[in-house]
């Protein structure tokens, strides 16, 4: 079972790189 705490630090991660991701493309 995943712990919100899991899910809440794996979505922080990915936002981070996306954002890093469109800042480097745009």
């Amino acid at each position: 079972m995943v712990s919100a705490v899991t899910v809440e630090h794996s979505l922080i991660i990915t936002t981070g790189k996306w954002f890093c991701f469109w800042r480097f493309t745009v």
